[in-house]
């Protein structure tokens, strides 16, 4: 297991995306990053959301897109691949949050997107550039909830008319995981509810 988790959550991440798919539920993509998030143990803070943030982006590209099983393990084995690429602390320790760089690997996994690719490759660079400086507004120190609410509520827009999707968040999103972080930023947090 890496990052010294006991538990295969990547996998866990993965069965749950495939369960969401096959029961077709349809939902703000936000509810299923609160639904991988939800994992039982999952660790407030680890390298695993950087695969959450492109798992639950592609489980619901692929429902609205009507993508065979195939093709979604497909989606989600290269997602969870680069995703584990993404060390621990990276955020921190090399100025680029695992969360935000998600947003990168939802679109080229969805595009398809190689090294020499060309508009794609824009659109994934674009993407990953705008979570992170929407991340970076807030500071540190880390919290890799927020920096996945953040990542995926405010990509959403440009996901959807670079990818042709309708992708939704949910619009009053309030974190129920802040009493797990004792680096909270509080009510500086946009997604802080006292209760």
């Amino acid at each position: 297991m890496a990052y010294g988790m006991k538990k295969d959550f990547y996998g866990a991440v993965r069965a749950l995306c495939m369960e969401i798919r096959e029961k077709n539920e349809r939902m703000p993509v936000t509810d299923t990053l609160m639904k991988l998030m939800d994992i039982e143990d999952l660790p407030m803070h680890s390298p695993v959301h950087h695969v959450i943030v492109p798992a639950a982006l592609l489980t619901q590209a692929a429902i609205e897109e009507e993508i065979s099983e195939k093709e979604f393990q497909s989606w989600l084995s290269k997602a969870e691949m680069r995703g584990k690429s993404i060390p621990g602390g990276v955020c921190g320790e090399c100025g680029a949050c695992g969360a935000g760089i998600g947003i990168g690997i939802f679109l080229s996994v969805f595009y398809g997107t190689t090294p020499k690719s060309e508009e794609t490759w824009k659109f994934a660079n674009q993407a990953t550039s705008h979570a992170l400086m929407d991340i970076a507004e807030y500071g540190g120190p880390r919290c890799c909830k927020r920096t996945s609410f953040l990542a995926v509520t405010r990509s959403l827009d440009f996901i959807n008319e670079k990818c042709g999707l309708h992708l939704s968040a949910e619009e009053n999103l309030k974190c129920k995981y802040h009493h797990r972080n004792e680096e909270c930023l509080g009510e500086k947090c946009p997604f802080y509810s006292k209760g």
